[in-house]
């Protein structure tokens, strides 16, 4: 295999370059990690060895039948660009280490997701239940919308010089899928289809280390960002090509942008001038990007932008003519005054965090699946219905006391708590993860009737 790996036609990504950019130049505190995954993949702390003969039998999920055209086409896009090994599916004993896991497939309004579905169990444990959660990075992303916030605060603070403040965001397509995992456990990641079976390569969206493992690229991206400035950056063709398309909005006619109220305490913070650095927060693979128009053409914007472009290209390698897009345009917004960002709106002319429109029918539906003759429910499904309220609560401040007195009144622990019940202080699984139900009282519906409210249901 290791032999195979400097054939394959990949986008290949040069560890030293990698090195000496993220690491001597922009300082990167975690480049060792980051060099030994480029050049070695992922390591994948997987325990147990399942039951092949059981998950083979069992196949896929159903939900794949009508899709299996746009799996066909998966299979030859990987095994193209060396992201994945096919094999006879009557050597699936002979291959080392190998476990197989069904492949499922989620539709939404805007894309169809096949998913591999690694908590799937036959007699044996799955492999994420195996997987030593504790061995990826930690994922720190609960202040992301704050520190975009507060960025926006202080640009508009009043000893500055009004001026428009701007956004952005790029988003990697098929994010997980650019990380490669070590050569000797990507048999791990197996898959029957039809009279094959696949070895995957690469990280996988069902993975449950894949997001940590993904942060450490993101938090290299973030960090590079933030230390580069409008004089110093770097703007690689490949950087300029991926933003090409990319301009500043005009103001609208009356553009007046809301000022702070008197005596505001603003946030400390740098930005607006040619030698302060860029701004952005990445959560998981999303980027969001927040700079002052210091200029008519907005000559920082672009360059930020392009600049950002160049160091998605540095660290997960330049595409060339023929190959899936790493930034694709969609992905890649111009600059406006008002954005949707991570599931909220923000305006900062008029200085508000909203709610998009097509989360009120959203929320709407959800919360029709909660009538008030229900009586129980499993834990994880309530764990998602707060998870989702809670994220509402951004633009519904008060709603934050009814979900937690919800959490009270079922007796949940929060968030961290229940992480630490469920995966043990070490970071593996316990084997009584979680309640099957909870009994869903008249205090709870009545803390639920503010949502209800909130949607005007």
């Amino acid at each position: 295999m290791m032999a195979l790996e400097n054939q394959l036609p990949v986008p290949r990504v040069h560890a030293g370059r990698v090195a000496a950019w993220f690491g001597y130049t922009k300082r990167f505190p975690q480049i060792d990690l980051l060099v030994k995954i480029i050049t070695h993949g992922v390591p994948v702390a997987v325990d147990g060895g399942g039951d092949l003969g059981a998950a083979l039998q069992y196949g896929n999920h159903r939900s794949i039948i009508p899709y299996e055209g746009n799996i066909l086409c998966k299979i030859a896009d990987d095994v193209r660009l060396g992201r994945a090994f096919v094999f006879p599916r009557d050597a699936a004993d002979r291959i080392p280490g190998l476990r197989v896991s069904p492949l499922g497939v989620t539709v939404s309004p805007s894309k169809i997701r096949i998913i591999h579905d690694l908590t799937f169990e036959t007699s044996a444990p799955g492999v994420n239940a195996d997987t030593d959660f504790s061995s990826a990075p930690p994922c720190k992303l609960g202040h992301v919308l704050r520190g975009i916030i507060w960025r926006i605060l202080h640009l508009r603070r009043p000893s500055v010089t009004p001026t428009r403040i701007l956004l952005s965001k790029m988003d990697v397509k098929d994010a997980f899928r650019q990380i490669p995992v070590e050569w000797a456990h990507c048999p791990l990641f197996g898959y029957a289809f039809r009279d094959l079976v696949v070895v995957d390569r690469r990280l996988q969206f069902g993975w449950r280390n894949s997001p940590g493992f993904w942060c450490l690229f993101s938090a290299a991206l973030e960090h590079a960002h933030v230390h580069t400035t409008f004089r110093n950056a770097v703007v690689t063709p490949f950087g300029q090509a991926v933003t090409s398309h990319v301009t500043v909005s005009e103001p609208a006619e009356g553009e007046c942008p809301v000022p702070l109220p008197p005596g505001y305490l603003v946030p400390p913070g740098d930005g607006g001038g040619a030698a302060k650095p860029f701004f952005t927060r990445m959560y998981v693979d999303d980027a969001v990007l927040v700079e002052p128009q210091c200029s008519p053409v907005g000559d920082r914007c672009v360059r930020a932008s392009q600049s950002m472009g160049s160091d998605h290209g540095r660290l997960l390698g330049e595409r060339q003519a023929g190959d899936p897009p790493l930034l694709a345009p969609e992905k890649v917004s111009s600059w406006h005054t008002r954005l949707e960002v991570l599931g909220w709106e923000l305006d900062t002319v008029a200085m508000t965090i909203s709610l998009p429109q097509g989360k009120f029918g959203q929320l709407r539906e959800l919360l029709a699946g909660w009538p008030r003759e229900r009586r129980s429910a499993p834990e994880s499904e309530l764990r998602s219905l707060m998870g989702k309220l809670l994220h509402v609560c951004e633009v519904v401040r008060p709603g934050k006391f009814f979900v937690r007195r919800m959490l009270n009144q079922l007796g949940m622990l929060p968030v961290q708590a229940w992480h630490e019940r469920v995966r043990g202080p070490g970071g593996g699984d316990r084997a009584s993860s979680s309640r099957s139900h909870v009994r869903l009282g008249g205090e709870f519906h009545d803390d639920l009737s503010f949502w209800r409210l909130m949607a005007l249901i």
